[in-house]
C-alpha cells in the first residue's frame, strides 16, 4: 500500500445536532495511482523480483473501505488474512489494484 494523502472532511447537521466525518482523498493522487496499474499491467514493466513480487497497488482510501467491506483482510491470523487476499485477488474487483496482469 503506498502512502496518500488522506483526510477527514466534517459536516454539522444542527437539527439534528450531530457532526458527521468522512475520510476524503484528492482525486487526482487516486486516479495516478490506478493510471498507473494500469500502465504497469500493459507494460509488464516490473521485472526486478529482488524484494519480492508486488502484485497490488491500492490508494489509502480504497483500503480504508475494503477492510470495511472484508474485514479478514486486517485479521491477525496469518491463514485468514491470505485467504481473504487471495478471494479479493480472484475476483473482480481487484483489477484496478492489480500490477501485474
Amino acid at each position: 500500500m503506498s502512502l496518500d494523502i488522506v483526510d477527514r472532511e466534517f459536516r454539522s447537521v444542527p437539527h439534528e445536532g450531530k457532526l458527521y466525518s468522512r475520510l476524503t482523498m484528492s482525486t487526482n493522487i487516486r486516479t495516478a495511482i490506478l493510471e498507473r496499474n494500469q500502465e504497469l499491467q500493459r507494460n509488464d514493466v516490473i521485472n526486478d523480483l529482488s524484494f519480492g513480487r508486488q502484485v497490488l497497488s491500492i490508494p489509502e482510501l480504497d483500503h480504508y473501505y475494503l477492510v470495511k467491506k472484508y474485514p479478514e483482510l486486517q485479521s491477525h491470523d496469518k491463514q485468514i488474512k491470505q485467504r481473504a487476499l487471495a478471494k479479493f485477488m480472484a475476483s473482480p474487483e481487484s483489477a484496478p489494484y492489480r500490477v501485474r496482469a
